[in-house]
Parts: C-alpha cells; sequence; structure tokens
C-alpha cells in the first residue's frame, strides 16, 4: 500500500510521523510536549497497484497548445503523455 501524506514538507531526519486510523498527522514535539498534530496534514491511501502517476494538469496544458489532425496525431498524444512530469512512480504488484 502506499500512503500519500497531504500538507506537510519532507520531515528532517529523526523527525517521527504518526498516522492515525482518521489519517490525521501526528509529529514527535520534542523535547518535552509529546506528538502534535499537524493542523493541515492528511495521510491519503493510494490504491495499489498502481501504474505511474502524472501532473495531469501540465499534460492538459500541453494538450491545449497542440493543434491535432484527428488521428493523424496520435502518436503526438502518446509521447505527450509518456513524457508528462511524474508525480508518484508506478507501484509493481507483490506476489
Amino acid at each position: 500500500m502506499t500512503m500519500l501524506i497531504k500538507g506537510i514538507d519532507m520531515p528532517q531526519e529523526g523527525t517521527v510521523l504518526v498516522i492515525d486510523s482518521r489519517g490525521e498527522v501526528w509529529v514527535n514535539a520534542w523535547p518535552t510536549r509529546g506528538y502534535i498534530r499537524v493542523d493541515k496534514a492528511k495521510a491519503i491511501s493510494v490504491p495499489t497497484p498502481h501504474g505511474r502517476l502524472i501532473d495531469a494538469d501540465e499534460l492538459r496544458h500541453e494538450l491545449n497548445h497542440c493543434a491535432f489532425d484527428e488521428y493523424e496525431d496520435y502518436d503526438r498524444v502518446v509521447d505527450l503523455i509518456d513524457d508528462a512530469p511524474t508525480v508518484i512512480e508506478a507501484e509493481e504488484v507483490e506476489e
């Protein structure tokens, strides 16, 4: 399973994150305060296995700037999809 944590920058080394059953994210607040909830952060489960997840908004932007002539430009569209920025790499099926 893949978890995406939205609303928080990559934690520094040594930081401990805890995700509760509601998907809320808690971070250690050393040295004395224990764990505090990160208000804007939320953990989301990404269905697996999944293919390469791309930036569809960027792809749409690129497509809007192309002139297509029916099916003659099919290969061009496929190339744009293949070249779209990857957000999350594909996840292989575990056997």
